[in-house]
C-alpha cells in the first residue's frame, strides 16, 4: 500500500488513521491474506470460467455478490477497437474496475455499475478494483484483446 495511513475506512467500521506508515501496510497485507484465503475456500470455489465481450464490444465482469474482494471471473475476452468494461457490484462493499495504466470506473455498491470504455489493441490487460487493498487481495484479472 502506498499510502502512508488508511484515508477512508471501509464501511465506516474502522476509524480513519488508526494505524499510520508501516502499521498501516502489515494491516493491509494482513486484511488482503486473510481475505485471499477465504475467497479461495468458499464452496464456490473462487472465479471461474471467462467473461466474453457480446456484439457490442461490451464485456460484463461483475463482482461478487457477496461482498468477497473478488470479481465472478479472473478472465475476459473481447475484440480489438472500443471495448467497454461493465461491472455490476450487488453487494454493499464498494468495488470498480480498472484496467492497469489506463481508465477506471467509479466506486460503486449497492447494485450499481462501474463502468469504462477504453480503444485497445490486441494484447494482455490487467483489470483490477483500485479500492486499497483489494487487488492486493486478489481483485484482479486479465482481459484479452484479439
Amino acid at each position: 500500500m502506498s499510502a502512508s495511513h488508511i484515508k477512508v475506512p471501509q464501511g465506516g467500521v474502522m476509524p480513519a488513521k488508526l494505524v499510520e506508515g508501516k502499521e498501516a501496510t502489515d494491516v493491509s497485507a494482513y486484511v488482503a491474506d486473510a481475505i485471499g484465503k477465504k475467497a479461495g475456500a468458499s464452496a464456490g470455489g473462487g472465479p471461474s470460467g471467462t467473461a466474453k465481450a457480446n456484439a457490442q464490444n461490451v464485456v460484463e465482469i461483475p463482482t461478487d455478490p457477496t461482498g468477497q474482494l473478488a470479481y465472478k471471473f479472473k478472465n475476459a475476452s473481447a475484440k480489438a477497437g472500443k471495448v467497454t468494461v461493465q461491472s455490476k457490484n450487488d453487494a454493499s462493499v464498494p468495488h470498480d474496475i480498472a484496467l492497469q495504466g489506463g481508465p477506471a470506473g467509479k466506486v460503486v455498491s449497492g447494485g450499481a455499475t462501474s463502468t469504462f470504455t477504453a480503444n485497445l489493441k490486441p494484447g494482455s490487460y490487467t483489470f483490477y478494483c483500485t479500492v486499497p487493498g483489494h487487488e492486493q487481495a486478489g481483485m484482479k484479472g486479465t482481459l484479452t484483446v484479439r
